[in-house]
This record gives structure tokens, sequence and C-alpha cells, in this order.
């Protein structure tokens, strides 16, 4: 940002017997005059009962009609633009001298606004700092401008305004209070086995802890009579665990235990991010029918125990396809211990048809667990044995193409495909057929005693239940999110069995995102990143005025 190409003031004449000195009635800055740059620097002697204090300014000035910032940051962003201005007009009213008040509206924004909307005109208090950093200007900009004067206008439930010559910009919009452009959105991706955490301006979440609260077992005092911490949180608590009470406040994706998910939370924000969540605007992901109680409640604890000045929930699936950018398809969202099958139609879910199964990574790390158990006579039956499995199924674990053509190989050629992996104690594992085994569950629930369909067969009820004019976009953009989709040729072998079920001529196909166990999380940095995302949030001041209702308004 620079000094302004010109700038006018406009006065009206005192009448007679005012004390007061005549600002010019014509003052025209130019580029050209701007010689000493030191003048930038200090405020004009016209215009320095602007700053000297508000009631001073506001009975000398009266009122100003300004430019909004979005429409200034715009036309500053060219820096070849010589020729915008900026024109400041001050009208003194003989009625208003007493007024004690300064107005700021948005000169441009207001002719637009139609009467219905309840616009109204905020009123503001001025002050002024020297040698702000504007954080959003770039670094090459900042150098040409670090002999500039800033102003800084604090509005009261506004914007922070700011510009580099000596005039005062302020907007005024009712129906929003949120400081959307100076801190991004956190975004919270809640997970019946992870949380994970960031800020919408990175390409994937900066923390992924596990969603685990431990309490002291015993809470009696210790050898030097203080007490222990009450709660320990992700692994460290699962390092403790033979001290600690574990508690899973997820579970199979709903919230079940609200007192410990509020110290997921704060551990989120204040541990792991380390932010001012009060400046920070909320996007917070839920699952596909999520109960209305758990939305409700999601919302009073944030804004009544965190203070976060908006909030936005998005469906898990939703935000998942959204990241891969399309609007319609089918989303199979596989996690820990939940799976959901969700047709999605134009960013709209179709929640009444939408299917949930209760299969996830924890029923296929258990299913291995055994399995290995039986072939190497280990036995794992603690929670740190339970980790070891879930790094062996994660790191040797794959989909065969050909269940039986995989066993017979397997049969013929065991050491083929035998692997060793290293326990902690130093010991070998020896790792066979388990490899192409236990994920075949997602195919064969029998496997593990569950009477359910398979994914494929899932999957193809649930589109089959759409109308028909939807169907071939729904089968031809289907998407595979979660941490128990990961696995390879997953997608290859769903679009081989879910081609065989559908009618000749549809066109089936399964799309596998890399990283798509965060799939959900990225969705929700994009979508805080739209131009609109601030009207689709909830903001304070609505939940203020309306309490849990606003989520009727803006979020059903």
């Amino acid at each position: 940002m620079g000094c302004a190409s010109s700038v006018k003031t406009t006065a009206v004449a005192s009448p007679p017997g005012d004390p007061r000195p005549q600002p010019p009635t014509h003052n025209t800055l130019t580029d050209a005059n701007c010689s000493d740059p030191a003048d930038h620097n200090r405020l004009p002697k016209e215009h320095s009962s602007l700053v000297s204090g508000c009631e001073t300014a506001d009975q000398e000035t009266g009122e100003i009609v300004c430019q909004s910032w979005s429409h200034i940051n715009q036309r500053t962003a060219d820096s070849k633009d010589s020729n915008s201005s900026i024109t400041v007009e001050r009208n003194n009213r003989s009625n208003e001298r007493n007024l004690g008040e300064q107005l700021c509206v948005s000169k441009d924004n207001l002719d637009l606004v139609p009467e219905d909307q309840g616009q109204t005109i905020s009123k503001v208090n001025v002050s002024v700092k020297d040698d702000v950093n504007d954080p959003t200007q770039p670094e090459a900009t900042k150098t040409q401008n670090v002999n500039f004067h800033n102003l800084m206008l604090h509005c009261e439930r506004d914007l922070l305004m700011r510009h580099d010559d000596c005039s005062v910009f302020g907007v005024t919009n009712s129906s929003s209070s949120l400081p959307s452009d100076l801190y991004p959105p956190v975004v919270i991706d809640n997970g019946s086995g992870l949380i994970k955490a960031g800020l919408s301006e990175n390409h994937s979440p900066t923390h992924v802890f596990p969603s685990v609260v431990g309490r002291p077992k015993n809470t009696t005092l210790n050898v030097f009579g203080l007490s222990e911490r009450c709660t320990y949180v992700g692994e460290e608590a699962q390092r403790k665990r033979t001290i600690l009470h574990l508690v899973y406040p997820i579970q199979h994706g709903l919230i079940a235990n609200w007192t410990e998910m509020e110290v997921l939370w704060r551990h989120a924000f204040e541990n792991e991010l380390r932010v001012d969540i009060q400046e920070h605007p909320i996007v917070m992901t839920e699952p596909p029918n999520n109960p209305q109680q758990n939305r409700e409640k999601t919302t009073e604890i944030l804004f009544e125990a965190f203070q976060v000045p908006s909030l936005f929930l998005g469906i898990q699936a939703v935000l998942a396809l959204h990241s891969t950018g399309k609007v319609t398809g089918t989303v199979i969202d596989s996690g820990s211990t939940v799976t959901h099958v969700v047709p999605i139609i134009e960013g709209d879910a179709l929640e009444n048809i939408t299917q949930r199964v209760h299969l996830g990574g924890e029923d296929l790390t258990e299913y291995m667990m055994r399995s290995l158990a039986e072939n190497n006579s280990w036995s794992f039956t603690s929670k740190a044995g339970l980790d070891i499995i879930r790094n062996i199924k994660e790191k040797f674990c794959y989909v065969a193409l050909n269940f039986e053509a995989e066993l017979k190989n397997f049969k013929n050629n065991p050491e083929e495909i035998k692997e060793e992996y290293v326990l902690p104690d130093g010991q070998n594992m020896i790792i066979t057929n388990q490899k192409f085994i236990c994920p075949e569950v997602i195919y064969k629930p029998f496997l593990i005693g569950k009477d359910i369909q398979n994914l494929p067969t899932l999957t193809h009820s649930v589109i089959e239940r759409c109308s028909e004019e939807i169907r071939n976009d729904l089968y031809a953009n289907i998407v595979l999110a979660g941490g128990n989709s990961m696995f390879k040729n997953l997608e290859e072998r769903l679009q081989q069995e879910m081609s065989n079920l559908v009618k000749t001529g549809i066109k089936v196909r399964v799309h596998a995102p890399p990283n798509r166990n965060y799939l959900s999380w990225k969705g929700a940095a994009i979508l805080s990143g739209l131009s609109n995302f601030q009207q689709m949030c909830v903001s304070r001041q609505d939940f203020e005025e309306f309490g849990t209702t606003v989520l009727y308004r803006k979020l059903s």
C-alpha cells in the first residue's frame, strides 16, 4: 500500500464568530509533490484534530464518509494503478456539532444494500497507532512503504481497518462481527481413533493425536505431597496406560463423553496448535446423521467454554468429496470403528439414504492379532500389543485382486510373500498369508462373525435407492476416504466387484486420492478459503441472539 495519488478535502464554512481555523477548501496530494518522505510520517495540521481524541474529532468533523476497506485493498494491491484516488468528504452540519460520535459508513456498499436486509450504521471509536505492519501485505510492498504512516481503526463489533496514508477508513456490517481476514480458521476433524487439527492455510493437518483421555487410577498425593496431573491426552496417555484409566470420548463416530471431549479440544487448541481460539473461526467435522442434540452440545461448548468467534459444522463425507473438486458422487468413508456410504448430490448429502456399518480398522486389527497368534504362538492382549499389530497391518497388508488365486499361490509358494517384523524386544515375527487375509474382511465380513453386507454390495444398494437420473453420476464418482481405505489395491477390487453388480453399460469408477486418510480435513480447509465462508458460519453474535436454534437457520 502506498500514498494515495489524490486526496480532496471539502469543508463547509464556519459560522461567524467561530474561532477555529478554516481548513483549506481544496488540498491535493500527488506522488509528484510527496518529495519529502518524512512528510508521510506526520499528519497535516488541518487533520491533526482527527486523531487527538474521539470527542474532539467528532465535534470538529461531524461525519466521515469513506470507501470500504475491501475496495481499497483490492485497488492498492495493484501497485501499477497510479490513477486511483480516495476522496474523503467532511460535512460539518450546524445541528450535529454536539453529536459526540463518529460515524463510519461504507460509501460503496451502502447504496447497494436493500433496506430489508437490516444494515445499520455502527458507532466506532478511533485510535491511531504508528508503524503497524499488515500481515497480509507482501514483503516487497512493505519495503517500499516503510516511511508511510499507518492508521488503525478499531470498530466496535467490526473488522480492523488499515491504510498507509493519513486517511481513516471503516466498514460497518451489522450482519457480521468476524475478523475473518485477520486470523486463519482452525480445522478440527474428529475421529474415533485420531483427532486431526491444523490451520486452514496448511495443506494437511499439522497435529494428529489419538482421541483418548487418561485419568489417574489413584488420586492420592505423591511422595512430595503434591497432587498428580488430572488428565493425560493422546500418545502420552497411551504410554502411561498402566497407571491411567483410559477414556475414548468418540464411540463409532459419535461423541459419547462430552467432558472428555472438551479436554481433547482444549488440548488441541492450547497445547498442539497453541493459538488464541477466541480469535480464530472454527471448522469442525461431524459424521453423517449426527444427532441434533450432539450438534447443539458441540455448539454450546465451543461458544460458551471456548468463546470462539464463529463456527462451521461440516459432514465429513461432503468435505471429503469437496476436496476432490466434485459436488456429486458417492463417498465411502471407512474409519477406525465405522464405515459410512454417503450419496451426495450438488454438495448435499442424502442422509435418509446414507448407510453405516460398524466395521472399521479396529476390527481388522483384532482379526489380524488373532491370526498372528494362531500361526506364531504370540499372545497380544494389551493395548500396547494392539498398537504393534496396527503398525504391522498398515505396513504389510494389501487387498488381493483375486482372493482364491492369491490363496492358492501362497499354498504353492509360501516363501514368496513371507515377511519378518522386528518386535520392540528384538524378536522376529513371521508374517505370511495374514497380509491379504486381514483386508479380506472388508469383502467377507463373516470372517469376523458379522452379519452385514460387504462393501461392494452395501455401496450398490445405497446408489440403487437414489433416483434413476442421478445413478450414473453416483457410480462414476465413487470416492474412498478414511484411514481404513488406505490398503493397496482396495479401489481396484471394489471397482471390479461393483462392475459385476450393476447393469450392462453403466460405468463404475472408484477414486482413491493420495492421503485420503486426511481427505475430510483437507476439504474443510478448502471450504474455509471460499469468499462466502463467513456467511455460512454461525457467529458468536448469532448464537447469543438465537441460541442453538441458529443451527436450524444456517447449518440445517
